[in-house]
């Protein structure tokens, strides 16, 4: 009965660790909102009349789909690959419930589009926005499915101000 009680009480701490949401800096919550108004900007956007329905989830992606963008002249490009694909794994992370942003940023439930934050990482912030065929309570694993989405790769300054800007489009089959 004992064994019982104990595996029940790991059981719970493990569920509520996994379920409890992170908490956002006010810095990165402004990384977020600059992030979110230049997508907010994308003729794809503008053209559709209508803003973007903002996932509560943060979502890990991969550098390496920015490897093009992101390696300098003249560095070895096998060698940039591995270690892109070392710091990928190093910060591969589950999802992460996030209430707080889409409690910041104003999230049009009748959009046909869906905008995905990462966390992040060294001042480096990855989107996706992806059309959700008008069914914003599709899980993300059902929206990618033979969906094209565009991520965008934000690097940010000391002053938290957009540096560069990267755009991938990802045709998912």
């Amino acid at each position: 009965m004992k064994n019982m009680i104990k595996l029940l009480l790991i059981a719970f701490v493990f569920i509520f660790n996994k379920c409890q949401d992170i908490v956002i800096s006010e810095d990165d919550t402004f990384k977020y909102e600059l992030a979110y108004n230049y997508v907010a900007n994308l003729d794809v956007i503008i053209q559709t009349g209508k803003g973007i329905y903002i996932s509560d989830t943060l979502f890990y992606f991969d550098f390496t789909n920015f490897g093009v963008h992101l390696i300098n002249e003249g560095q070895n490009q096998t060698e940039f690959v591995f270690m892109l694909d070392s710091l990928d794994s190093s910060r591969r992370s589950e999802s992460y419930f996030v209430g707080s942003i889409s409690d910041k940023i104003k999230s049009d439930k009748s959009s046909t589009y869906t905008l995905y934050f990462s966390k992040i990482y060294d001042n480096v912030l990855i989107v996706e926005l992806i059309s959700n065929n008008g069914n914003i309570n599709q899980a993300y694993h059902q929206i990618i499915a033979y969906n094209n989405s565009t991520q965008i790769l934000f690097k940010f300054d000391d002053e938290n101000q957009i540096e560069d800007v990267y755009n991938i489009s990802i045709a998912y089959d």
